[in-house]
């Protein structure tokens, strides 16, 4: 009994251990003590503009949850309007790093909203072009949001020193569908490079009251631990995948619904109402190519996906989906070539697992079948 009970005790401490390993690998680096109610810059933040074009309230995320809004105010007069640089924070050289943020641009679209970064040491600036042209002003995003008085999540990557890739892998994500509506410009390190910064902001905003709204800024490892997208999103085991047809059975959209919204989901294009996959799973087309394996199937449980190097570089999103079209998992792509999944929690039965690509190659979906 002894023995057991230390087995136990050991298995108890190793859990424990892992657990607050994973927390803290996947922690937001910058420093959010100040974001209180307030004007002007915080520790940690230095505001853009004025400091009376910089107001913190609290209010309403995309899904009505409360927190601190950053609200960049119209100056009316050309120039940065609202926002903030972060203060420079350590980092690693050899690690990849993933930077987000709210966004949400109010009553005009004539504000530019701006989402960058900043490293600088030894004199010299310490970011890099993917195809490794040394850059003063790194910026993911500048540009218009594309709709009024919505959210967006804004999901950019700086890479390691050692990232051969071109392809970039940031996205910004509609808050309503869940579905990535435009590219970002992702980065990577010099050599030589110590910190790192994350800039948010918007500019040329000259109509009067206007107002922008930024949250919840991160600057994280990008190590696997990092929540994915749809974590962010809010678009868990709730929500739905939905696809819309034109007359002809062609599919013209898809997206997901979560909450209330999948009770009254938007209009589809002309044409066919909206559906979900055949539970028969007649719908579904299996990918024959080599260069994507899926192991073992049947599955128990465990499930390991394999890609070749270039189609590696392509994915932009992993999801698998039970019949019912609801996600029960899914991955962010990053430099590995395996991917692993563990179903053991789910019921027997058929799963889909569905991969997009960057490219704008076919998606390719695959049977899963659960012991």
């Amino acid at each position: 009994m002894e023995f057991k009970s230390i087995i136990s005790l050991r298995l108890f401490f190793f859990s424990l251990f892992y657990c607050l390993t994973v927390q803290l690998q996947s922690q937001n680096i910058l420093y959010m003590g100040g974001w209180t109610e307030g004007t002007g810059s915080i520790p940690g933040f230095i505001a853009t503009g004025n400091s009376s074009d910089n107001i913190r309230q609290r209010g309403p995320l995309h899904l009505g949850n409360p927190e601190i809004l950053w609200f960049g105010q119209s100056n009316q007069y050309p120039g940065n309007c609202g926002g903030w640089s972060s203060s420079s924070y350590t980092i690693n050289n050899g690690s990849s790093y993933r930077l987000t943020v709210w966004m949400k641009n109010i009553m005009t679209p004539d504000a530019t909203a701006h989402f960058g970064t900043y490293s600088y040491a030894s004199g010299s600036h310490q970011t890099k072009t993917l195809s490794g042209t040394t850059i003063a002003n790194p910026k993911f995003f500048s540009g218009h949001l594309p709709v009024l008085d919505r959210w967006y999540l804004l999901v950019a990557y700086v890479h390691n020193k050692s990232y051969a890739s071109t392809i970039s892998h940031g996205k910004i994500y509609d808050a309503v569908t869940g579905l990535p509506v435009i590219n970002l410009t992702d980065y990577k390190f010099s050599n030589s490079a110590t910190k790192l910064s994350h800039i948010t902001y918007f500019s040329n905003d000259i109509s009067t009251n206007n107002k922008v709204v930024m949250a919840l800024p991160v600057l994280e490892l990008a190590n696997g631990f990092e929540a994915p997208v749809e974590t962010l999103l809010n678009i868990n085991s709730n929500s739905k995948l939905l696809f819309a047809f034109d007359n002809s059975g062609n599919q013209k959209q898809r997206f997901y619904c979560f909450g209330s919204d999948c009770n009254n989901p938007p209009n589809p294009p002309a044409g066919r109402a909206y559906s979900i996959p055949d539970k028969s799973n007649s719908e579904v087309v299996e990918a024959t190519n080599e260069n994507v394996v899926l192991y073992p199937n049947p599955t128990n449980g465990r499930l390991s996906l394999k890609f070749s190097p270039e189609y590696q570089l392509m994915i932009s999103s992993i999801k698998i989906y039970n019949m019912n079209s609801v996600m029960i998992a899914s991955q962010e792509p990053r430099e590995e070539l395996f991917f692993d999944f563990n179903l053991a929690n789910q019921s027997s039965g058929l799963y889909l697992l569905h991969i997009e690509f960057s490219d704008g190659r076919p998606a390719i979906s695959k049977k899963i079948i659960k012991e």
